[in-house]
């Protein structure tokens, strides 16, 4: 706004009633508060007050110009206040991308979010295919596998999710081995489509372990290898994040240390400092999921 000094000054003058009292309270000298009244007054053809010994009296149009002044004022304390306003009010779309073997370490987080930040809608994204973040299909993602090496990539590591080997209790009853003699040459295996999981060493343990002939179908996702175990298609490995999934299973072999899947969570570098990937993570931290160096 042209000349806003001036008609702030002038405003002061017009409350307070005297140069002196204007300029204590803006903290200019009183030949500079006089200097911006006479500017004004040239600028627009008219007189604002009326002077005398006891003070500044504004005319009509200084009225109108201390009124004017203050609605301004008004506009830019608000203006300053939504620039400065409270930073948790986020909002809009949060993208994050992660293998349905790690749902279950996801969604605490996802809920307690969605709760603390209701004008945001999350896009979850379930799929094996890796997001591309510098292309903005993801917000976050997470990964399994060997660390991803992207270099505008923030990788840090996720929850590492065992595996156990299970089989239903109708599975191996028709196989004669009810009575918890597990005869793994006799049994046919599911095993993840996955590229990164198949290259773990709890799947090339089992190609060591059983004829290439015995693995019968691979799947997708956690889910559906454990649907198959149930119907009895063959014995598998589960994640035992998936508890309540392993409950009515039968674990037919003891769980070595590596039979492990180790896990990251990514963001782009150029969007990692965002409020709302940031808040993401926060909550991620605070469940002792992610190890502080995700900051």
């Amino acid at each position: 706004m042209r000349h806003w000094e001036e008609i702030r000054t002038a405003a002061a003058v017009a409350r307070l009633g005297t140069v002196s009292a204007a300029s204590e309270e803006l903290g200019v000298h009183r030949a500079t508060v006089t200097r911006h009244v006479n500017l004004l007054e040239e600028v627009y053809g008219a007189k604002l007050f009326l002077r005398s010994q006891t003070g500044f009296t504004p005319t009509e149009f200084g009225a109108e110009m201390l009124r004017i002044a203050d609605l301004a004022e008004a506009g830019f304390q608000e203006l300053h206040r939504i620039a400065r306003r409270d930073q948790t009010k986020l909002a809009g779309e949060l993208v994050i991308s992660t293998l349905e073997l790690l749902l279950p370490e996801v969604l605490p987080a996802v809920a307690t979010f969605s709760s603390a930040f209701p004008d945001v809608t999350i896009k979850l994204v379930t799929t094996d295919t890796i997001a591309r973040l510098e292309y903005g299909e993801a917000d976050i993602a997470f990964r399994v596998g060997a660390p991803p090496q992207e270099p505008d990539s923030v990788v840090v590591p996720f929850k590492s999710v065992e595996f156990g080997l299970f089989a239903s209790p109708a599975y191996l009853e028709k196989l004669g081995m009810s009575d918890g003699a597990f005869d793994l040459s006799q049994m046919s295996f599911i095993v993840p489509a996955n590229p990164a999981i198949q290259k773990k060493s709890f799947l090339r343990w089992l190609a060591q372990t059983v004829p290439k002939q015995a693995v019968k179908v691979e799947f997708g996702d956690a889910e559906r290898i454990v649907s198959a175990i149930e119907y009895g298609v063959g014995a598998g490995f589960v994640p035992l994040n998936r508890h309540p999934s392993v409950d009515h299973l039968v674990e037919i072999h003891p769980r070595p240390n590596f039979w492990k899947v180790d896990s990251w969570q990514v963001t782009h570098v150029d969007l990692h400092r965002n409020e709302k990937i940031q808040a993401f993570l926060s909550i991620l931290r605070d469940e002792q999921v992610l190890p502080m160096m995700g900051r």
